[in-house]
């Protein structure tokens, strides 16, 4: 078992655990874009990272596995503040017509965005119109 630390808390959890699983089993919240369970993270949107003293960078949670005796905060000012140009930028690239989606008070990018104090889009919104691709679990339908 590894023995770290996360926000100043004893942890305990396998070596081949990720951080974000170890930080979740201790009772820690960290938002993740990927959140249906049969998807496998794959670090592509940033929006789990955190800081391990002494390790320079933020460090996606969900791929880096937790090490004995990391020291990780999951909240810093410059953690959020990281996480809420992430999540403008995929907004800029989003179609926000949320009152017209199915998933409105239930999408959980709208409630990150909540958390996170977005307002408004500090990036340009980008007006590319792509076909929508029915393929994947984590197509979210729209009533027509």
């Amino acid at each position: 078992m590894i023995k770290a630390k996360i926000n100043n808390i004893d942890v305990r959890s396998r070596k081949e655990h990720n951080i974000l699983w170890a930080a979740r089993k201790a009772g820690f919240t960290i938002p993740r874009s990927v959140i249906i369970p049969i998807l496998v993270p794959g670090g592509q949107c940033g929006i789990c990272v955190v800081e391990i003293e002494g390790i320079p960078g933020l460090k996606r949670s969900c791929m880096t596995p937790i090490g004995e005796g990391f020291k990780v905060r999951t909240h810093t000012p410059r953690v959020m503040t990281v996480r809420k140009q992430l999540v403008e930028l995929i907004l800029s690239n989003h179609d926000t017509d949320c009152l017209t989606c199915i998933k409105n008070n239930s999408c959980e990018l709208q409630k990150l965005a909540a958390t996170l104090g977005i307002n408004t889009l500090e990036y340009p919104k980008l007006e590319e119109k792509l076909p929508i691709d029915k393929s994947s679990v984590s197509h979210c339908p729209r009533s027509q």
